[in-house]
């Protein structure tokens, strides 16, 4: 059809619907009349998006149509992927997992990028999400060795959505050595996912205490981590308001010798009191003056990254303190009080 749109437009300015009728039926023609034809008077024809109050569009907007009616985010279990306390990967991961995001030999046959169906570790005719992390042999091995024996077949119950969010919302650490379970859980699912990739395509084989050894250590390490985290700041801190161009850096640490475990960590807070950034590190096997001092270096190091020209350090370790400013005058035998002299000649 060779027309333009203005000689589809009467001499009246409005709608030539004879000669719309040649082509299109009356079903389509009953919503052409309902919107005017182009006028002068009109101006300029603009695009609107008919997705926001605006007119504007948004990314935002745009995934809300397209999620239109496939899911709820008023629901409970999307807040629990950010609201256990886990590592931020396997945070992320759990919530590809609720998301049914996950790249499984199903998800890749209806993306077009696979070739069957089938797991590629026991050969069970679908590899979706349940099987994979939960029902598929591999997976069942690991959770065997750690779950008691008289739930087991409560734990296996249940759809995808419900056994992820009944565990990640148990508190549960009699069983796991003071371990949270919901973040030895989250470890525990993202250590099969991520090994039986590893094995399908990368050939790389992996043992079922493997993967348990190595989920408990993450664990009881993000543990260690997350009482620095917790440290009472408030308890140390100056008398708000200070001047608007300083900031309060905030330094502890917590050492567990009986476990070779130790962390340290701290915060920045502005003029105000108000928190501005937060660190944490785990540092394996140290004695309690070395943690203290990574912490310190750890929080001079953040602060000349944020070129922060003034601020206060706070610690609760008075021998830090005075092991630093008594080598101030002369070259510590301490590698790590060397470099605390270092970092705060240069913020000087």
């Amino acid at each position: 059809m060779d027309c333009s749109l203005s000689n589809l437009i009467a001499s009246n300015s409005s709608w030539n619907l004879d000669l719309f009728r040649l082509w299109v039926p009356e079903e389509i023609i009953d919503q052409i009349v309902s919107v005017p034809p182009p006028h002068p008077s009109s101006g300029l024809n603009r695009i609107i998006w008919r997705a926001t109050s605006t007119n504007t569009f948004s990314l935002n907007s745009a995934y809300g149509k397209v999620c239109e009616g496939t899911l709820n985010p008023n629901e409970v279990f999307w807040r629990i992927p950010w609201k256990f306390k886990c590592p931020h990967r396997t945070c992320f991961f759990i919530w590809l997992v609720l998301k049914q995001m996950l790249l499984t030999n199903i998800e890749r046959i209806r993306r077009g990028s696979g070739s069957s169906s089938a797991c590629g570790i026991c050969g069970h005719v679908l590899e979706d999400m349940m099987h994979t992390l939960k029902d598929c042999l591999a997976a069942k091995g690991v959770w065997d060795k750690i779950i008691p024996k008289q739930t087991l077949s409560s734990f296996y119950s249940g759809s995808l959505l419900d056994w992820m969010a009944t565990n990640l919302q148990n508190q549960m650490t009699s069983s796991t050595g003071g371990i949270d379970w919901s973040c030895l859980f989250g470890i525990i699912a993202w250590r099969i996912w991520k090994n039986r990739n590893m094995f399908v395509f990368q050939g790389i084989s992996w043992s079922v205490e493997e993967i348990i050894k190595i989920s408990f250590s993450w664990a009881k390490q993000y543990s260690s981590i997350s009482l620095i985290s917790k440290f009472e700041a408030r308890s140390t801190l100056p008398n708000w308001p200070m001047s608007n161009s300083w900031v309060c850096l905030n330094t502890g640490g917590s050492v567990k010798i009986d476990e070779g475990f130790a962390a340290t960590g701290g915060c920045v807070r502005d003029h105000k009191g108000e928190w501005i950034i937060g660190f944490a590190r785990y540092l394996g096997n140290c004695s309690v003056l070395e943690v203290e001092f990574l912490g310190i270096l750890d929080g001079l190091n953040l602060t000349a990254d944020r070129c922060f020209q003034k601020f206060l350090i706070q610690t609760d370790s008075i021998e830090a303190i005075e092991a630093i400013m008594e080598d101030d005058t002369r070259i510590s035998n301490s590698t790590i009080i060397r470099r605390i002299h270092h970092m705060l000649k240069k913020l000087e």
